[in-house]
This record gives C-alpha cells, structure tokens and sequence, in this order.
C-alpha cells in the first residue's frame, strides 16, 4: 500500500523545496514497512531510486552550470544521503539484500565515485560491509521461520515461534500485522 501511496504522492513534489517533503513520506512509509523481510525491500528501492532521480537532475544542473560551488555541494551532500540510506536498507534482514549489496550499492558506488569523500572506504564500506554481514547472519536465521510459514501456511504457532526469536521491536510488530 505504501509504494503505492508514494506512487501517487510523488508528481506533487516537484521541485527541489519540496524535496524534504518527499523524503518525510518515505520515513513514514519505511517506518511502517521497511522490516518487513519479504516485502521490505520494495519501499527501500523506490525511495533510493527517487534519491537517484534528484540527484541527477542537480547533476545535469551543474553541469550545464559549473561554476555554482553551492549546487556542488548539494551533490555531495546527496551522494552521501543516498550511501546513508544503503547504509541503513543493507543493515536491515529482508530478501532479495545480496542482490542490492554486490549489485545496485556497488553499482552507485562506481557511477558516482567522483561524488564520494575521500575517506570513503574508512567512513562508509567498511561498517557498510559490518551491518550488511550481520544482517545476512540474521536473514539467513529468520528464513527458516519464512519457508515454515510457507510449509505452514501461515500457522499460528509458526508465528508465534518467529515472534519469540526476534529481539527487534519493529520486526515484532511487523509480524505481528503479517499474522493478522
């Protein structure tokens, strides 16, 4: 419902003033589903597509413009918000994570490597890499819980035993809805 909703919100955001406004009804959609580990990755991957498409709209702009040093700057700092948010999806168990990690996030890396600190590996791929494999550690654990709902048919005990082996508060609730 929430990739839908953003879906239709999207063409009233515009212009870069209502960029932030954007970015508020992505937070409120992720933070009703972004754990949710079989459709989670959907809400990740329209908001960083987003971020995408605005970052190369000021990119086109600057380069028809080089010397604005402010528009510079937003480059950067947007480049950086988008590591931020593989940051934050790739420290997150949902599927499909290993195909975003060695695929779209090394992908970005690459286009964009210009835009990126120089302290890029120390600050970012290191922990990125971190969270990421703890992550993995986790999903791998939590689809086992996955193919026995499957199995299952969604039983209620399989339910309960997922709830019981996550720590997570947001993950609970998002079960305890999926369970619903």
């Amino acid at each position: 419902i929430w990739i839908e909703y953003v879906q239709y919100r999207i063409p009233y955001y515009v212009s870069l003033n209502s960029i932030e406004e954007l970015r508020n009804l992505f937070e409120r959609g992720l933070s009703s589903c972004a754990v949710h580990l079989t459709d989670g990755s959907l809400i990740w991957a329209a908001y960083i597509e987003t971020e995408k498409a605005i970052l190369d709209g000021l990119i086109l702009n600057y380069n028809q413009n080089n010397t604005n040093k402010d528009l510079k700057e937003k480059i950067l700092q947007h480049v950086d918000y988008i590591v931020t948010l593989y940051r934050r999806q790739l420290s997150i168990p949902l599927r499909d994570m290993k195909n975003v990690y060695y695929k779209d996030y090394n992908e970005f890396c690459q286009q964009y490597k210009e835009y990126l600190p120089s302290n890029y590996t120390e600050k970012y791929d290191l922990v990125i890499k971190h969270d990421y494999d703890l992550a993995i550690q986790h999903l791998e654990k939590c689809e086992k819980f996955e193919k026995e709902l499957e199995d299952t048919k969604r039983s209620v005990a399989t339910y309960r035993k997922y709830i019981e082996f996550e720590k997570e508060p947001a993950r609970i609730q998002c079960l305890y809805e999926r369970a619903i």
